[in-house]
């Protein structure tokens, strides 16, 4: 029998089971369950206290509490092969995702990341920050803007124990831990403009990267403005990060050429060198480690590049299998526990890789 959409679907079900390479439901759970695929995700109507793991490969279980919001709970762990440039898998990079849950509704998750021991997100048309326990994925109590309009990223800086959110009417909030301190932070001056698309910050410095007028901005913890970066008109910037090197490693459209390129860009706005070809897509978001190296969200190809600091391309990191189909709009590079925070746009997901020893 053909099974209707999951949108227009009366089952109340109870979990979804993400996997990876079967085929074979056997080879997925143990017991007589009816499964029904969907984009990537089986449907499993029968309690998920009664699915056993075996050895199939698969990214995470979550279980779903109640019918709205699919607010989840887990703690899943798998192991996958990660695929080369060629798309055979290298079993000598393993990457490890460290679970998948989901945040809130359908709206697409704008931008994550993680200041201690609690996980932010900010969604698209939302008001909300959405907070999460980093170890159980607990939910915790909202953050509400009243007066934030368009979220587009949010960042934060471990030193100042400061959120900042990019508003693309026209403003970057700066927000306490606990949501008790908020301000409209930037601009400081009623005759600056300011129209922030995505940030980052390193140290205590807050990069902006703004699409219109094509620049970069960065400020102290303070908010005054330490340098402002012209880029080349043919650039459309999607995000900016800081290098290790005070240089800004910048992801955008190639305007005349009309493909996207992963650009390395001086203080003085002076292209440094690039990383393009046809192994990339759309580099939507970026983050650097503190040795350099580069990751992707590279949301055309549904897949994580991971690049050296001299932006050559060592490998996928993390696959298209490894994200159900999902495709990555933001991330979070933790130094700390070498984990990645990847933003996903299907169910308004995030999932966590252990990416340490890649």
């Amino acid at each position: 029998m053909r099974q209707r959409p999951l949108k227009n679907r009366k089952t109340n079900f109870s979990s979804f089971i993400y996997r990876q390479s079967s085929t074979n439901p056997a080879n997925v759970v143990q017991i007589g369950l009816i499964e029904v695929e969907i984009i990537g995700l089986t449907e499993i109507t029968k309690n998920a206290n009664k699915i056993k793991q075996t050895r199939a490969k698969y990214i995470g279980l979550a279980h779903l509490r109640g019918r709205e919001g699919f607010d989840c709970r887990h703690r899943p762990r798998c192991e996958a092969g990660v695929a080369s440039v060629f798309g055979e898998v290298d079993r000598n990079a393993l990457v490890v995702c460290a679970g998948t849950w989901y945040v809130g509704d359908f709206r697409e998750v704008r931008g994550v990341t993680q200041l201690r021991d609690v996980v932010y997100v900010v969604r698209g048309r939302s008001s909300t920050i959405l907070r999460y326990d980093a170890t159980t994925h607990q939910q915790l109590t909202d953050i509400n803007l009243k007066d934030l309009r368009e979220p587009r990223d949010i960042a934060a800086c471990e030193m100042t124990s400061q959120l900042y959110v990019a508003d693309w009417a026209g403003c970057v909030w700066r927000v306490s831990s606990d949501g008790a301190d908020i301000q409209r932070w930037l601009p400081k001056s009623p005759f600056d403009t300011i129209t922030p698309w995505t940030l980052s910050v390193t140290s205590s410095r807050l990069l902006v990267t703004s699409r219109i007028g094509r620049q970069l901005r960065q400020f102290d913890a303070a908010g005054d403005e330490l340098r402002r970066v012209g880029l080349p008109d043919y650039m459309k910037p999607n995000h900016a990060v800081e290098s290790p090197t005070a240089t800004f490693i910048v992801g955008h459209f190639y305007t005349q050429l009309a493909h996207c390129q992963v650009s390395e860009v001086s203080t003085e706005g002076q292209v440094l060198r690039q990383f393009s070809g046809s192994s990339l897509g759309v580099p939507e978001h970026i983050a650097v480690d503190r040795q350099g190296n580069i990751f992707v969200a590279d949301v055309a190809n549904g897949r994580i590049l991971l690049l050296d600091a001299q932006l050559a391309l060592r490998r996928v990191i993390i696959d298209e299998r490894q994200l159900n189909g999902r495709l990555p709009h933001c991330l979070c590079y933790l130094e700390q526990s070498g984990q990645l925070l990847v933003g996903l746009n299907l169910y308004s997901s995030l999932a966590v890789f252990d990416v340490l020893q890649r």
